[in-house]
């Protein structure tokens, strides 16, 4: 049998797998699922096969999405960095990743919230939208942002030691900023923070039962935000939802990896 601590790194490699299939990236979940197989005959993960989990979710990320693709690419680079600049080894690389910080409390928080909202946001029908969709969205997106907010500042706080405390922090606000391509007011930006920090403070207002008014206070003033459909509010939280998941992807196959490399 296989102790506790290998049993919790299998079920990252399973719930990885999981993840992976459900974001579409099937060739990166089947090189996954020949490490569950690995561990399961009492195999080490071989540094080659880590190495082709990362360059195969690279060439898949990029076609999947952009918010795949830079999730990707903002992980890989606080990784390399961190290890690069303290010229760690990869046995060091590998007790980093053995003692990496579980994964399970932020997803179980997220599905102990969500999982009854998301069933239904799932099957309704954009033609049937009334205004409790665009509020199940917003509830949905202040929710997963927030252990979005716990995730990544604990994952870059974790993986970027050796890093200065402001490249760290850089790490962990990219990882939190999702572009959504909206023009707004000088200096303020528009990502996921500032639609959160909108409806958490009930800064918006419905023109129609498709169509939701934002606002927020920049400088003591009120400043209007792009208004949102309900189908933007969709895509908010879809994009949210790909972070995420990648993240949650690359830390449980990191922390296998720490367990059973070879």
């Amino acid at each position: 049998m296989i102790d506790n601590t290998g049993r919790v790194r299998i079920d990252d490699l399973k719930n990885a797998r999981e993840v992976l299939e459900a974001l579409g990236l099937k060739s990166t979940a089947e090189i996954v699922e020949d490490m569950e197989k690995d561990v399961e005959s009492r195999k080490g993960i071989s540094w080659s096969k880590m190495q082709a989990f990362l360059d195969t979710l690279e060439n898949e990320a990029e076609k999947h999405s952009k918010t795949c693709k830079d999730t990707f690419e903002t992980m890989e680079k606080i990784l390399m960095t961190a290890l690069g600049d303290s010229k760690a080894t990869r046995a060091e690389f590998q007790k980093r990743a053995l003692n990496a910080p579980a994964v399970n409390h932020h997803i179980d928080v997220l599905d102990g919230s969500l999982s009854t909202i998301h069933g239904q946001i799932q099957n309704t029908a954009r033609s049937k939208y009334t205004k409790s969709i665009p509020l199940l969205l917003m509830f949905g997106h202040i929710v997963r942002w927030q252990v979005l907010e716990d995730f990544a500042k604990e994952w870059v706080g974790y993986w970027g030691k050796g890093l200065n405390e402001d490249l760290i922090k850089t790490g962990s606000e990219l990882l939190l900023t999702i572009k959504y391509g909206i023009k707004t007011p000088k200096g303020l930006k528009a990502d996921t923070k500032l639609y959160r920090n909108a409806i958490a403070h009930g800064h918006f207002k419905f023109v129609d039962e498709h169509h939701v008014k934002f606002w927020t206070r920049y400088k003591g003033k009120k400043q209007e935000i792009a208004l949102l459909t309900s189908g933007d509010l969709l895509e908010l939280y879809r994009m949210t939802e790909i972070r995420l998941r990648t993240m949650e992807a690359i830390a449980r196959v990191l922390r296998a990896w720490g367990r059973h490399t070879s």
